[in-house]
């Protein structure tokens, strides 16, 4: 969809998405917002807020801003482009199997909560073959994915995942090799500190959530909890039986 190319758009819908209230019915509270494709209680996660924190508010503005308006009344705003009547519209492809009915119900949610600042979109729930198949081939407006990231992810497979969305990576591979060629710690965690900046700047995906999980234990082990999504044994040394 041409109209996602604006970066303006994007940041709109960034704004317009309460990724807690989304966690929060789709997931039973088992997840935490981010903008970045790095667990936020990881070392490495340098941005500490939420950039594109939900603000209906914002979000309406910078669309109003950018000539967008709802003129005919109909909940959908439009704009004039190249001397055609443009509706802000798009269509997000989802996965349905039976391991990602959370994830179709997220696309719902989202839907809703773009609904109410002008933005029209249709939820296309698409099984495993036929939804994978659209990836690789890039015949989508967006889509709702999912990744595995370590606690201290290698973006590089992640972003060549995204390749066929329209957006070229170059300058952000480049960062990433260049980092891990680098063998001083300090200028290495500047590298990557640009490349966080990088990716909240230009957008070129929008980061929602990382689904998170619980820990249910005896209660007679004691146990010391100071761990971080990922790497859940991470203390295990440490806990004893009474």
């Amino acid at each position: 969809n041409g109209l996602l190319a604006d970066i303006n758009i994007r940041k709109a819908i960034a704004c317009g998405i309460n990724t807690r209230e989304v966690v929060s019915k789709a997931y039973g509270n088992h997840g935490v917002s981010s903008d970045l494709p790095i667990i936020p209680d990881s070392w490495l996660s340098t941005i500490t807020d939420i950039n594109y924190d939900y603000d209906s508010d914002k979000a309406a503005s910078i669309l109003a801003k950018n000539g967008w308006a709802d003129k005919n009344g109909d909940g959908v705003l439009e704009k004039k482009i190249n001397g055609t009547v443009k509706k802000l519209s798009f269509k997000i492809i989802v996965n349905t199997s039976e391991t990602n009915k959370n994830r179709h119900n997220s696309a719902r949610f989202i839907a809703e909560d773009l609904k109410k600042i002008g933005i029209n979109v249709e939820v296309v729930p698409l099984e495993w073959k036929e939804y994978s198949k659209r990836l690789s081939e890039g015949n989508y407006d967006a889509a709702l994915v999912g990744s595995r990231l370590g606690t201290v992810p290698d973006l590089t497979d992640f972003l060549k995942s995204l390749k066929n969305g329209g957006y070229n990576y170059t300058e952000e591979l480049k960062l990433i090799n260049k980092a891990k060629a680098e063998q001083d710690e300090e200028k290495w965690m500047e590298l990557n500190i640009q490349l966080q900046n990088m990716l909240l700047e230009k957008m070129p995906f929008i980061g929602l959530y990382f689904h998170t999980n619980s820990i249910v234990y005896s209660k007679t082990l004691q146990v010391d909890l100071q761990v971080i999504e990922g790497d859940a044994f991470r203390t295990i040394d440490k806990w004893y039986f009474k």
